[in-house]
C-alpha cells in the first residue's frame, strides 16, 4: 500500500461498525425469510410435499444457527477489538485489524 492509501483507526472504526451492522441486519432477516419461504409453501404445495416442508424447514433452520451463532461470535470480535484498541480509552496502541495479536492474548 502508498502511503497515501493508509487505513487509519477512523477509517478502521467505521469499517468495523458498518460490518457489525451488516452482521445484525443478517441476524434478523434469515430467520424471516425462512418462515416467509414456509409460509409460502404451506400456501403453494400439495399435501405430499407437506411431509417434506416441515423436514427442509429445519433443515434450513439448523443452518441459520449455526450461522448466526458464527455471526455473533465474529461480532463479539469486532466489540472487543473496538474497545480494546479503537476506543478514546483503549488499553491497547492500535496497529490494525491484520497486524494485530489475537484478542485473547491481549487481555
Amino acid at each position: 500500500m502508498n502511503s497515501d492509501q493508509q487505513i487509519g483507526p477512523i477509517q478502521e472504526y467505521d469499517t468495523l461498525r458498518h460490518e457489525l451492522l451488516d452482521a445484525k441486519r443478517y441476524v434478523f432477516e434469515r430467520p424471516l425469510a425462512i418462515a416467509a419461504l414456509a409460509a409460502a409453501g404451506i400456501q403453494f404445495f400439495d399435501k405430499p410435499q407437506h411431509v417434506t416442508l416441515p423436514l427442509a424447514v429445519a433443515l434450513l433452520t439448523v443452518f441459520n444457527f449455526w450461522f448466526t451463532v458464527n455471526r455473533l461470535q465474529s461480532a463479539g470480535r469486532i466489540v472487543a477489538y473496538i474497545q480494546l484498541v479503537l476506543e478514546p480509552s483503549a488499553r491497547y496502541p492500535w496497529g490494525g485489524w491484520e497486524k494485530s495479536p489475537g484478542l485473547s492474548n491481549m487481555a
